[in-house]
């Protein structure tokens, strides 16, 4: 089981990498433009991700759903689909009518209303992602994605070099790539017998909801937080340092993957698992050291990765990249905890101890003075913030899933 978890985790990571890795790869080709752009951009997406998020973290029990409805896998693949289109066009509503309130340059509106668009593909793309990987395909998905890149680089390159300016045309980019995607993952559902027409399931949708709604909650504060941050950000500091900050996010975004492709795998494990087994301990010191050397890693190659966003990069960027490893992997270890809980039905209140990095975090870094750039201050309170949360998991999983665990035992004998 550990063998298949490990490479299953691996495949999941590699494949949101990937798919991330379109969002870095449009704020290196913004870099090497000019930082205006790289504000606007930045400006645009953050708060656009709110949406993003949303529309992962809703689909975040599809694959519970389908390990617990083994008997008929089709039939539930079908009304997962159903409820990926319905997630699709709220979404879109609901970012359509906060951009009229999004206040700043007409560039960065105009990438903004772009992107809201894009938001509709990407719930349905994300819906039959989860599907296809439930299924043993995520090779198939990855492929998938790593053929979405590379176009992703040339549709940059078409769109930056045909409209004037690089922030919009980078969000047209990712709108096409987003419909675009669509078409392999759909027929490798056809292909596979695994999707068909789309139904609408009240019960299951209550289910898909309340697996998500707490992780919802918690999103909306988590990356709403992120994006008043920015937006309050770029009007206290200087555009260098907006832009330095959307690089660092940028990166905690995309290299955050390696821990949910990580946290996906073992939620497919343990729904997969006979209720009454033992619970598998010795998969936490695997988890934990994967997170551990991949973190090391991405700290050894801070530096270079600063130098791929923008050739202008200095010495405050690389510790800006090195401090963003720690907020992801402390993030990590609370999400490796918070996903237990959730495949044993305790999923409401541990997602909610992830909002410690935006009610202590953020506050934090705009009071209080830890260093004296701005952008590393704000960093280092989000690090702290996700301390809290991921102490704050690992006391209640103690509480509830091994202390639990113990009591059953004793009772037995």
């Amino acid at each position: 089981m550990i063998a298949t978890f490990l490479k299953r985790a691996l495949v999941i990571s590699a494949t949101r990498f990937v798919a991330l890795s379109l969002a870095m790869v449009d704020m290196i080709m913004l870099g090497h433009t000019n930082m205006a752009a790289v504000q606007d951009y930045t400006l645009a997406s953050q708060v656009a991700q709110v949406f993003v998020i949303l529309a992962v973290v809703l689909s975040i029990g599809i694959n519970i759903v389908i390990g617990q409805n083994k008997e008929a896998p089709r039939q539930t693949a079908q009304e997962i689909l159903g409820y990926s289109i319905c997630l699709g066009v709220v979404l879109l509503v609901i970012s359509l009518l906060v951009g009229q309130f999004f206040d700043a340059t007409i560039h960065a509106t105009q990438s903004y209303f772009i992107l809201s668009i894009s938001i509709f593909p990407l719930a349905i793309y994300v819906g039959l992602c989860n599907i296809l990987e439930a299924q043993g395909l995520e090779k198939k998905v990855l492929a998938v994605t790593i053929a979405s890149a590379i176009a992703n680089i040339a549709f940059n390159y078409i769109a930056i070099a045909n409209i004037d300016n690089a922030s919009v045309a980078v969000s047209i980019s990712t709108l096409a790539i987003r419909v675009i995607t669509l078409l392999p993952v759909i027929y490798l559902g056809f292909k596979n017998q695994l999707i068909a027409t789309p139904r609408f399931n009240k019960e299951k949708v209550g289910i898909l909801v309340n697996f998500g709604r707490t992780e919802a909650l918690t999103s909306i504060c988590f990356t709403g937080g992120i994006s008043i941050l920015v937006l309050t950000f770029a009007s206290l500091y200087s555009q260098e340092h907006t832009a330095y900050l959307g690089f660092a996010l940028n990166f905690m975004n995309s290299f955050s993957v390696l821990y949910v492709g990580l946290v996906i795998s073992l939620s497919i494990s343990l729904s997969q698992m006979d209720k009454s087994s033992n619970e598998p301990y010795s998969m936490l010191t695997i988890m934990f050291g994967y997170i551990l050397v991949s973190a090391f890693g991405l700290s050894l190659l801070a530096e270079a990765i600063s130098q791929i966003y923008t050739p202008t990069a200095t010495n405050e960027l690389v510790k800006a990249l090195k401090l963003s490893v720690a907020v992801i992997a402390i993030d990590g270890i609370a999400l490796v905890f918070i996903s237990w809980l959730r495949v044993r039905g305790f999923s409401q209140l541990p997602p909610l101890f992830r909002l410690a990095m935006i009610f202590v975090g953020l506050p934090g870094a705009f009071f209080i003075t830890a260093f004296d750039n701005p952008v590393l201050n704000v960093i280092f309170f989000m690090a702290l913030g996700n301390l809290i949360a991921a102490l704050a998991s690992m006391v209640y999983f103690v509480f509830r899933i091994k202390h639990k665990s113990e009591a059953l035992l004793g009772a037995h004998q």
